[in-house]
């Protein structure tokens, strides 16, 4: 069994410590365990998140956070992960940072017909 266990999960040397991670081959079916996680329960952070975008969208990251007061980028990735909000392409302005609006899933998840 544990060389079975150890074909699924790779050790890599990071900052002086030792890391897991799962095997390449694998992963299609972590992508399907983490998307299905339930998307009903999001934190305080990513609700208020995902309002700032579903009103201004297409928002920046830069813009979300400069409305909220903090830092955003981990909650955009979170909900990115989760399919709720999508890239929806890139501004036009120095650095081309990329543009983020509600996907179907949001509409879909929260009811909503547009």
């Amino acid at each position: 069994m544990f060389k079975r266990f150890q074909t699924k999960l790779l050790q890599k040397q990071v900052a002086g410590g030792y890391r897991l991670y799962t095997h390449p081959a694998n992963a299609s079916y972590v992508e399907k365990l983490v998307l299905s996680w339930d998307t009903r329960r999001l934190t305080q952070a990513a609700l208020e998140t995902l309002a700032i975008i579903a009103y201004k969208q297409p928002i920046t990251k830069m813009s979300i956070s400069s409305i909220r007061g903090v830092n955003s980028e981990g909650v955009v990735a979170s909900l990115v992960l989760k399919r709720i909000v999508k890239e929806m392409g890139r501004e036009k302005s120095p650095g081309s940072p990329i543009l983020y609006g509600t996907s179907n899933l949001f509409l879909k998840k929260f009811g909503l017909k547009s």
